[in-house]
């Protein structure tokens, strides 16, 4: 399987280059006769150079490597999805305010990911077809009883 995760995607991703060059050559000067619908060459003076012209390295992964490629990869992975932390107000110290319970929690999502070839993406979808990896939440909670 091709290595989606390189120089290349992040220049395109955060630096918005297009300067991939998959290869390949382009026709300079001349030309190509068929001698009959069947693609049978009669004559051909064309003359090629390499390609020098970069592009969008997503478009041409995507365009150029067939879909199963992407999932050879072994989804052996530890990912932390969800971790909530709460703490229990007291009752001496929410009395002061007149509520009748009350509690502050710390929450996050996303917290943690190790896996063996996934290195960008979310391994839950099975697949690394240039995908955004999975955001990372953190959130606080208050909650108040009266």
């Amino acid at each position: 399987a091709p290595r989606l995760d390189n120089q290349w995607r992040y220049q395109e991703v955060v630096e918005g280059k297009k300067n991939y060059n998959g290869g390949g050559v382009y026709v300079v000067s001349g030309n190509v006769t068929y001698s009959d619908n069947f693609g049978t060459v009669e004559s051909d003076t064309r003359v090629f150079a390499p390609n020098t012209v970069g592009s969008s390295y997503q478009t041409y992964a995507r365009r150029y490597y067939r879909s199963d490629e992407f999932t050879n990869l072994d989804e052996t992975f530890l990912k932390l999805r969800e971790l909530s932390i709460t703490y229990d107000i007291p009752q001496h110290i929410i009395q002061k305010v007149g509520a009748s319970s009350a509690s502050v929690s710390l929450i996050g999502q996303n917290l943690f990911l190790w896996s063996k070839e996934f290195r960008f993406t979310d391994p839950d979808s099975a697949i690394d077809g240039l995908a955004s990896p999975s955001v990372r939440y953190l959130g606080f909670n208050v909650k108040l009883n009266f």
